[in-house]
């Protein structure tokens, strides 16, 4: 059995035209996760949604 936590986001499920509201969308919804994650005490996934979140941010800043 794998034990990779598989990631999804909501990146592009918005079609909005707007690539940073797409992202703004998807860093909202990865840390409400993030911090589902953290009140379980379920490290290795916040960590996971941490580092997910750190490459969202590093998407969006590409736009300003």
């Amino acid at each position: 059995m794998d034990d990779d936590i598989l990631i999804l986001d909501q990146l592009g499920m918005l079609v909005t035209s707007d690539p940073v509201a797409e992202l703004d969308h998807a860093l909202a919804d990865t840390a409400a996760r993030l911090r589902a994650a953290q009140a379980r005490g379920d490290t290795r996934a916040a960590e996971r949604l941490a580092a997910r979140i750190d490459q969202r941010l590093d998407e969006r800043r590409s736009f300003q």
